[in-house]
C-alpha cells in the first residue's frame, strides 16, 4: 500500500500466475493512485491470451467485478482466480462402501482397555464382538459414475482414470433400500470377511469365553467350542450349545442349553436359567432352573436343580447331596449313598411357586423372631402390627397353595437304590426314607392322601 501522505499519480497494474497443474490462473491487482490510469479488462484479457489461456475458461464476470472494486475503491486485490479449467471426473464403477467396520469397533475397544489398564475395571464387560441392533446402517451402494475428461486453462485435455473398487457382496440378514442404504434386518454379529458383509444370527466362539471375548450377550444362538473361563456371563436369546465343559459362569438362555461332550461345573454362587430343555453329561455344584425337561446322562452332585418338566437321568446315574424340584417327576438310577448324605426331591408343583412360598416364609421367620425379642423385653408390649403381618404371610401362602396347579400323577422312578436320609415330597406331602429302598417308584396315593413307594 502507498502512504497517503506521499500520494503520487500511479497507474493501476496487475500480474498473472498459472498454477503448476495449469488448472487455474490467479491475478494480483494493484489499484491506481491519484490520477493514475485504471486497469482495463481488455488489457487483462490480452495478457491472458499472451499466455495462451483459452476464452472458455476465462471468468470475465469475476474480472469485471474485481476491476470495479480495485479501480473505484483504489484498493489492491491479490490471489484472485480469474480463469479456471476443469479437473477430470474419474470413472467409478458401481460399488458398495462399508460405513461401519467391525475392525474399527474392536480397535476402539482395545484402545479403551489399554487406556484404563491400570484402573480397577471389570474387563469382562468389554465385548470384542461387534454386535449390532436391527435397523443399523452398515454400508451404502453407490451407482456408476461415468468418467469425464478435464481441461487445462490452455485447452489441453486431461484424461480421466478408472478407480478400482472392491466388489463387496451382501450376505445374510442385510437389506438394501431404493437409495442404496444397506441396513441390518435382525440383531447379530456384524462380519466383514472375504469381501462379504453379513449379520450372523448364530455366534460361534471357537476359542471359548474369556477376556478376549468379554461377557457374551447375543440375540441369537451361541455355539462355544473352547473353554468358558470362570465368572463370565453368557446370555443367548435362543439356543446355547457348549461342546466341552461349561465352567463356572452365569448363564441365561432363551431356548435350549446343550452341553455336548462335558458337564456343567459351577461355584454355587452362579445361576443358570434356561427357557426350554437342558442336556448335560453331569452336573456339579450347579444352581440351574429350566422351563422344560432336564437330561443328565451321569451324576449330579451338590447341586440345586429346578425344572417345570421332568428330570431324566441315565442308566448309571446318581443324585447325591442335591436339591431337586421336578414338577413332572424324575427317573434316576440311585439317590444318595450308604453314608446317609441327604438329597431332597420335590415333585408335582411349579418350582416358582415354591420359591414364592420360601420367600414369604423367610419374611415370616424374621417377623416371629422380632415378635419373640419384643415380648422378651416387655411381655406387655403392643404387638398387633407384627401379628397382622404374620397373618398376612399365612394368608398369602394359603392363597398361593389354593391356586397352585398340582401334578398328582407324578412319579419318581428309581431303577437302583434310594438310600436312607433322602427326603421325598409330592404335592406338599412328605416321605422320609428311613431305610434303603430299591427298584420302584414313589407316587401320591390320592385315596390315602399320602406318598407311597411301590416296587416295580
Amino acid at each position: 500500500m502507498v502512504n497517503e501522505d506521499n500520494l503520487k499519480d500511479i497507474n493501476g497494474k496487475f500480474n498473472l500466475t498459472i498454477s503448476e497443474d495449469e488448472i487455474t490462473v490467479s491475478a494480483n491487482f494493484y489499484a491506481p493512485r491519484g490520477k493514475g490510469k485504471p486497469i482495463k479488462i481488455f488489457d487483462v484479457i490480452e495478457r491472458l491470451h499472451d499466455f495462451y489461456i483459452i476464452d472458455s475458461v476465462i471468468d470475465t464476470k469475476m474480472i469485471n467485478k474485481t476491476l470495479a472494486y480495485v479501480n473505484d475503491q483504489q484498493k489492491d486485490v491479490e490471489n484472485q482466480i480469474i480463469a479456471k479449467g476443469k479437473l477430470p471426473v474419474h470413472n467409478i464403477p458401481e460399488h458398495i462402501e462399508v460405513v461401519f467396520d467391525p475392525e474399527d469397533y474392536i480397535a476402539l475397544v482395545n484402545e479403551i482397555i489399554e487406556e484404563n489398564k491400570n484402573q480397577q475395571i471389570d474387563y469382562k464387560k468389554f465385548s470384542r464382538l461387534c454386535i449390532l441392533n436391527e435397523g443399523m446402517k452398515v454400508a451404502q451402494k453407490h451407482n456408476n459414475v461415468t468418467g469425464v475428461r478435464g481441461i487445462t486453462v490452455k485447452g489441453t485435455a486431461i484424461p480421466f482414470e478408472t478407480n478400482r473398487k472392491k466388489l463387496i457382496k451382501i450376505g445374510s440378514n442385510l437389506k438394501m433400500d431404493k437409495s442404496g442404504e444397506i441396513t441390518t434386518t435382525c440383531e447379530g454379529e456384524f462380519l466383514y470377511k472375504r469381501n462379504e458383509i453379513s449379520i450372523k444370527d448364530i455366534l460361534v466362539l471357537k476359542d471359548g469365553v474369556s477376556f478376549k471375548t468379554g461377557n457374551i450377550h447375543f440375540p441369537g444362538s451361541v455355539v462355544i467350542h473352547g473353554e468358558v473361563k470362570t465368572d463370565f456371563k453368557i446370555h443367548s436369546d435362543e439356543n446355547l450349545l457348549v461342546h466341552n465343559t461349561l465352567g463356572a459362569a452365569e448363564v441365561s438362555c432363551g431356548g435350549n442349553l446343550i452341553v455336548a461332550n462335558g458337564g456343567i461345573v459351577g461355584k454355587g454362587s452362579h445361576k443358570i436359567t434356561v427357557q426350554n430343555i437342558v442336556k448335560s453329561v453331569h452336573m456339579e455344584n450347579v444352581h440351574i432352573e429350566a422351563g422344560s425337561n432336564i437330561f443328565i446322562e451321569k451324576s449330579a452332585y451338590h447341586s440345586k436343580i429346578f425344572t417345570n418338566g421332568m428330570l431324566h437321568m441315565g442308566s448309571n446315574s446318581k443324585l447325591l447331596d442335591c436339591m431337586v424340584s421336578a414338577r413332572n417327576g424324575l427317573t434316576v438310577q440311585d439317590i444318595g449313598n450308604d453314608s446317609g448324605i441327604k438329597t431332597k426331591i420335590i415333585c408335582g408343583i411349579d418350582f416358582k411357586i415354591s420359591d414364592k412360598i420360601k420367600l414369604i416364609n423367610q419374611y415370616r421367620k424374621k417377623l416371629t423372631d422380632s415378635l419373640e425379642k419384643t415380648l422378651q423385653r416387655d411381655p406387655m408390649a403392643e404387638t398387633w402390627e407384627i401379628n397382622k403381618e404374620i397373618e398376612k404371610c399365612d394368608k398369602g401362602i394359603e392363597q398361593i397353595l389354593s391356586e397352585a396347579e398340582y401334578n398328582t400323577d407324578v412319579r419318581i422312578n428309581v431303577n437302583g437304590t434310594v438310600y436312607r436320609g433322602t427326603h421325598i415330597e409330592i404335592c406338599n406331602n412328605k416321605f422320609e426314607v428311613l431305610e434303603d429302598l430299591s427298584y420302584g417308584f414313589f407316587y401320591f396315593n390320592k385315596k390315602e392322601d399320602i406318598v407311597k413307594f411301590q416296587n416295580h
